[in-house]
């Protein structure tokens, strides 16, 4: 088995999807704090996004997210993998915990985050939202699957609630992705930690709950 990455994402509007702007940040780090996208603009609830992971350049990314059955069960409910090519990868909504002013997704506020649609095979037998998986022993991992379930936050739902994190470098439009959904449960206990990758023998480089013990509590890269 191959080492797992901590890995930070860029996000594309669908419609836009291969401008080449730059973003500004806005507020400040005590404020609510907006998640923007490549275009410069606010990120939305229901609008129709891509996350393309971000490899360390101002402009750099490599590929998108998306579904496959090549994985630990070759069904569904199916995992969430990044392309190794440079291709946008399946188009994803979000949708917050707690509804916002004009439907803004804001920074380490949880989330669902969604496929638009899963694969055929699945023939609507799950759904397409994300979710963190129970721990596999034979790759001792967390992986991120789907089949989540989307709103009613409470301890029934924890495994399925995300929040974007800004990453302070030059790609000021860059984010993590973080799995602590204390916000919607308070008094349940969860684990905290970013989001990674990790690449099977096969060559399959899967989502995976990021467990270091470096990256729990800053969630530094």
């Amino acid at each position: 088995m191959k080492a797992s990455l901590s890995v930070a994402f860029m996000i594309f509007s669908l419609l836009l999807a291969f401008t080449t702007k730059t973003l500004l940040v806005l507020g400040a780090q005590a404020q609510l704090y907006p998640v923007i996208d490549i275009d410069g603009d606010m990120v939305v609830a229901g609008a129709e996004y891509y996350l393309m992971e971000w490899t360390g350049g101002a402009k750099s990314v490599n590929g998108g997210l998306d579904l496959s059955d090549r994985g630990r069960h070759q069904t569904c409910p199916l995992d969430v993998f990044r392309h190794t090519t440079h291709t946008f990868g399946r188009a994803l909504t979000f949708s917050p915990a707690v509804e916002t002013q004009e439907n803004v997704i804001y920074q380490s506020s949880d989330l669902n985050i969604k496929f638009t649609g899963a694969p055929p095979i699945c023939n609507n037998t799950t759904t397409a939202v994300w979710k963190v998986d129970s721990y596999d022993e034979k790759f001792g991992k967390w992986f991120i699957t789907t089949n989540g379930v989307e709103g009613n936050p409470g301890a029934e739902t924890l495994l399925n609630w995300f929040q974007f994190e800004n990453l302070t470098t030059e790609a000021k439009h860059a984010y993590r992705i973080v799995h602590s959904p204390g916000g919607v449960c308070e008094t349940w206990p969860h684990l905290s930690s970013n989001l990674g990758v990790y690449e099977t023998d096969d060559g399959i480089l899967w989502l995976i709950f990021h467990i270091r013990k470096d990256f729990l509590g800053l969630f530094p890269l």
